[in-house]
């Protein structure tokens, strides 16, 4: 899985994909928290960005952060529908 490197020099993961016709569909993104082996106050926060009809003029970003509080916790950060 590719990764990239914020400026504070934490890792993120990072899944890209693109499709040239995507299915039409109600799609629903999850995020699933396995904790990341610290006991101090630092909240990770998941960061989403969701890219729709990529390179048209129709484009649309859109970014979600979601706080992840505990090892295991699955968490729907965003619902669209792709009509």
């Amino acid at each position: 899985m590719p990764a990239s490197v914020t400026p504070s020099g934490n890792v993120t993961p990072s899944i890209q994909t693109s499709c040239t016709a995507p299915l039409h569909g109600t799609y629903l993104v999850y995020v699933n928290y396995y904790g990341n082996g610290n006991s101090g106050s630092d909240m990770t926060v998941a960061q989403v960005t969701i890219i729709t009809d990529e390179g048209t003029p129709n484009e649309k970003s859109e970014t979600v952060r979601a706080p992840m509080r505990k090892p295991g916790e699955l968490t729907l950060v965003k619902r669209f529908v792709i009509p």
